[in-house]
């Protein structure tokens, strides 16, 4: 896929990364899949990512813009599509 792929649990525990969302987050495949997926972003971000994604049921699919602190110290940007299986 072109896209970076994830499958977070209800809890934020990262089920399955791909390649490239690896590559996107600057991290290695093992330490993409090891990692809480909130612990990826400042505090204030993933309380707020969390507590979106627990609602998941009552709005639907939703888009989000992120900001995360790429490993070479560049802020960026990640879009992040939220759907509930």
């Amino acid at each position: 896929a072109q896209e970076g792929i994830a499958v977070i649990s209800p809890g934020g525990r990262l089920l399955f990364a791909n390649q490239k969302l690896a590559d996107i987050l600057g991290l290695s495949l093992e330490e993409t899949q090891h990692a809480r997926f909130g612990t990826l972003f400042d505090d204030a971000v993933a309380r707020d990512l969390g507590r979106r994604l627990r609602q998941r049921a009552q709005l639907g699919p939703e888009t989000y813009e992120l900001p995360y602190r790429h490993p070479d110290g560049a802020p960026r940007l990640l879009s992040i599509s939220a759907v509930r299986n």
